[in-house]
């Protein structure tokens, strides 16, 4: 899985790092970028001038976004990027303080589901996951396929 952390404060790069981390650990390759002003406070993240930029390069080639701030620097940098719930990447939300990590984008094809419930049990988080079927206990034949591997040749069937 190949994933590319954004944080936009010295708080949100210490978090950047250490999840960077935890997905090194169990096997993510993790490009984790910040503002140049806290590049180098936080160690081992890269700078970027232009984070819209890199979303807009990593979109379509990352597993997971994973954005630390505000969900509305999220929504507004992967804006222009989004398809399909069958080819959006997953994408992440956690604000600074590593209260919530929110499942934005593709929840079950895309991973971000079971990704933000990974990530809030290591933060000592709550995931906040918002997909119908995950909120009242429902199965997810988009959420099964996913983990088993396999294809959905028609979305409204699916359904």
């Amino acid at each position: 899985m190949q994933s590319v952390i954004f944080s936009f404060s010295k708080r949100g790069g210490l978090l950047n790092a250490a999840i960077g981390r935890f997905l090194a650990g169990i096997g993510c390759e993790a490009k984790c970028c910040t503002m140049p002003k806290f590049a180098g406070v936080c160690g081992g993240l890269t700078a970027v001038d232009d984070y819209k930029a890199v979303c807009a390069e990593y979109f379509n080639k990352a597993d997971a976004l994973i954005f630390i701030g505000a969900s509305g620097i999220a929504v507004r940098a992967i804006a222009p990027h989004v398809k399909s719930k069958t080819t959006d990447p997953a994408v992440l939300v956690i604000d600074e303080c590593a209260n919530f990590v929110i499942s934005l984008l593709s929840g079950h094809i895309g991973g971000a589901n079971a990704l933000a419930e990974r990530m809030a049990e290591k933060l000592g988080a709550t995931a906040v996951v918002t997909t119908a079927t995950d909120v009242r206990g429902k199965f997810s034949v988009d959420a099964w396929a996913a983990r088993h591997g396999c294809a959905i040749s028609d979305m409204d069937l699916a359904k």
